[in-house]
């Protein structure tokens, strides 16, 4: 998940300092790439620090 912080930092830098159209787009990439990441990683991570006695049956 620090990656995909990473990757949002990135991305919206490249949205915010866009000089041209072309870098605005390749901002957009790199944020909905990082937004893809953290919404697989998120729910697995916490999926696998939560106690054995705190999970649904």
């Amino acid at each position: 998940m620090f990656y995909a912080g990473l990757l949002f930092l990135l991305g919206t830098a490249l949205c915010s300092l866009a000089p041209s159209i072309a870098v605005m787009i390749a901002g957009r990439v790199f944020l909905g790439i990082s937004v893809g990441f953290t919404s697989f990683s998120a729910p697995l991570y916490i999926a696998e620090i939560t106690k054995k006695a705190d999970e649904a049956r």
